[in-house]
């Protein structure tokens, strides 16, 4: 699964989504000697960014809460599974905060403990910089939703 969203704007007051991947890779079947069998490719109906906003956002029950002053703020989720057999979803699914003003991204979380998740970013174009790499820990840690929280903070520079 690869997820990526492009953010215009950052340093207006209307910032807006400019472009949104989701890519799924392919799967092979192969046989003892290394034939492929079958291919297919998951579906990414269920990865998408959504809800990008100011500093405030809305909780489960409906009362406003107040962000950090000038942020950013987008959702996103994820979930897709082996194409080729039975197997659970891999999800993950969070909020990513670009705090404006302090210069910070941070992003917070869930993912299954199964497989790696690592999380990148890049500013007008420029270098791009490792925010997580989360190591996995057994395929058994698929069964489920996602579970097993993150929080990352790094500095950025708009």
């Amino acid at each position: 699964m690869h997820s990526e969203v492009t953010i215009v704007g950052l340093s207006s007051e209307l910032p807006q989504i400019a472009e949104e991947k989701q890519i799924c890779g392919e799967s092979l079947e192969l046989d003892e000697q290394g034939n492929i069998l079958q291919r297919a490719t998951a579906s990414t109906d269920r990865m998408k960014f959504l809800n990008l906003r100011g500093s405030q956002t809305v909780d489960p029950e409906g009362r406003v809460i107040d962000g950090i002053p000038g942020s950013v703020q987008i959702d996103f989720f994820g979930s897709a599974s082996l194409p080729l057999i039975a197997a659970p979803d891999i999800d993950c699914s969070g909020t990513l905060v670009i705090d404006r003003a302090e210069g910070n991204i941070l992003v917070s979380g869930a993912t299954n403990g199964f497989p790696a998740y690592e999380m990148y970013c890049s500013i007008d174009g420029g270098s791009v910089m490792t925010l997580a790499q989360i190591e996995p820990i057994s395929p058994l840690e698929l069964i489920g939703s996602e579970d097993r929280p993150f929080s990352i903070s790094a500095r950025i520079v708009l």
